[in-house]
């Protein structure tokens, strides 16, 4: 027998004696102790596979420094198809990263299942027509917003730097409508505050030319001169303008010679809108004769807190 076949049988003797201690020390030891060993080397094992997956996951050709996309230069590119785009959500370059390469990964790479079911909801939408093959950067990262899938912040960032607004063909007839309704508001809430401002000018050129209040007019009534300081003023003309804003948008019928509701209506919400505007109400009917006309019986209203719900909560 030669030097190696004896040391080999050595070797083996030594194995199988120390597997069969080992094997009595297991057999000495309780069923909760025997039953934590097994969970222990359960979870050891569990720890390696994932650790081998990880370094497997990291070491594949989508995860290499060549695989990063260039965002700045997708970005000026108008169309992209749909693994393209789905590639660029990821951050990936289309180049370098695309699904006949990926699904062969798929049953064991978490970064290839996720491209798949991304790229699915895609060809989806693609046959809803909700989105084309050859489809615009704008509309892609509108439908990928609306429906859930993460896009990588830097391209969506390099394609809004470039002046794109990222929404499809109904998300940019809404923002549309929207902005005419806000213009639309702004028009009449600026004629309200060019009214309000022009009277009161006018107001304030009569109360520095205006005779005292003993003075008897021709008709032998006093003529009252106008108690609305500045200050009182100046804070009711952006009420006025902002109701009038938010009457327009909501379809409402908004007019300052026709006041909705009471004074006293009137009166709560100025005060919670600022508090220049916190007069008596006795005072308020002499600040705001001439500027404001309510109608007389007016009912009480809740029109001032369907356009102002924020102030009466």
């Amino acid at each position: 027998m030669s030097f190696e076949v004896r040391q080999k049988l050595k070797g083996i003797a030594a194995y199988q004696k120390k597997r069969e201690a080992y094997r009595k020390e297991l057999r000495a030891k309780p069923p909760e102790e025997l039953r934590a060993l097994c969970e222990q080397e359960q979870e050891k094992e569990r720890q390696e596979i994932q650790a081998k997956a990880e370094r497997d996951e990291q070491q594949r050709f989508f995860n290499q420094p060549n695989a990063k996309a260039d965002f700045t230069h997708w970005s000026k590119i108008d169309y992209w198809t749909l693994d393209e785009a789905v590639a660029l959500s990821f951050g990936k370059d289309p180049k370098v990263v695309k699904w006949e390469s990926v699904k062969k990964f798929i049953d064991r790479s978490p970064f290839a299942a996720e491209y798949g079911r991304a790229l699915e909801l895609a060809l989806q939408a693609k046959g809803s027509k909700r989105i084309y093959d050859q489809v615009l950067s704008s509309s892609f990262l509108a439908w990928a917003r609306r429906t859930g899938i993460e896009v990588r912040p830097e391209l969506v960032e390099q394609v809004e730097a470039r002046g794109i607004v990222i929404a499809d063909g109904k998300e940019l007839q809404a923002k549309y409508d929207k902005l005419k309704r806000q213009t639309d508001a702004d028009t009449a809430a600026a004629e309200i505050v060019s009214e309000v401002q022009n009277e009161t000018i006018a107001t304030l050129i009569k109360e520095r030319d205006a005779r005292p209040i003993t003075t008897i007019a021709p008709d032998n009534e006093p003529i009252a001169r106008r108690k609305a300081p500045d200050t009182f003023i100046a804070a009711l003309i952006p009420l006025i303008a902002e109701i009038s804003k938010r009457a327009a948008e909501k379809g409402m019928t908004f007019e300052v010679t026709k006041m909705p509701g009471t004074k006293a209506n009137f009166r709560e919400l100025a005060i919670k809108f600022d508090g220049k505007l916190n007069k008596a109400p006795s005072t308020y009917d002499d600040y705001l004769a001439g500027l404001l006309r309510f109608k007389q019986g007016a009912q009480e209203t809740t029109f001032y807190q369907e356009l102002f719900p924020e102030l009466f909560t």
